[in-house]
């Protein structure tokens, strides 16, 4: 017979990742606040999802970092961290978003698209400052921004 705390634990796991998809060290936290929670039930749970592929940290990288260059308009710095507090390390990140092969520029100028027509008003100066904050806010590196922005005031 199934112990019931393994059972209450794992129920609890698969309620958790029918919501949405979550990192190992994200399950493993949500397990650690259960009552019945002990380090053995962890592991033999955590091991027995990634045995069912429903948690796949490499999967999870690869569709965070899809959204957050083709839905978010986020640039890697900014993903690279939102990934490192879900437990993935950042040269996973670093490698997995070189991979994709998108150009940060594109992401950036994309992102810059769905702002400029609040920005037509504003004299050049602040617009260029204004930009800049944006793209620093969404995670683009400080080359990116002044290699996007330079080309924008040349216009």
């Amino acid at each position: 017979m199934e112990d019931p705390k393994y059972r209450s634990l794992m129920d609890y796991a698969f309620r958790a990742l029918a919501r949405r998809m979550h990192t190992s060290m994200e399950l493993r936290e949500k397990l650690r606040k259960r009552p019945h929670h002990s380090k053995e039930l962890e592991d033999l749970i955590l091991n027995r999802l990634g045995e069912l592929k429903l948690i796949d940290d490499e999967a999870f990288l690869k569709r965070h970092i899809e959204n957050a260059q083709h839905s978010r308009h986020e640039g890697y710095l900014k993903t690279a961290f939102k990934l490192k507090l879900k437990g993935i390390p950042m040269d996973e990140t670093k490698k997995h978003w070189k991979e994709t092969g998108v150009d940060e520029t594109e992401i950036a100028r994309n992102a810059l698209a769905k702002i400029q027509k609040k920005l037509e008003k504003i004299p050049a100066q602040k617009r260029y400052s204004r930009q800049a904050g944006y793209l620093a806010s969404r995670g683009f590196s400080s080359d990116t921004i002044y290699k996007l922005l330079s080309h924008f005031e040349e216009r």
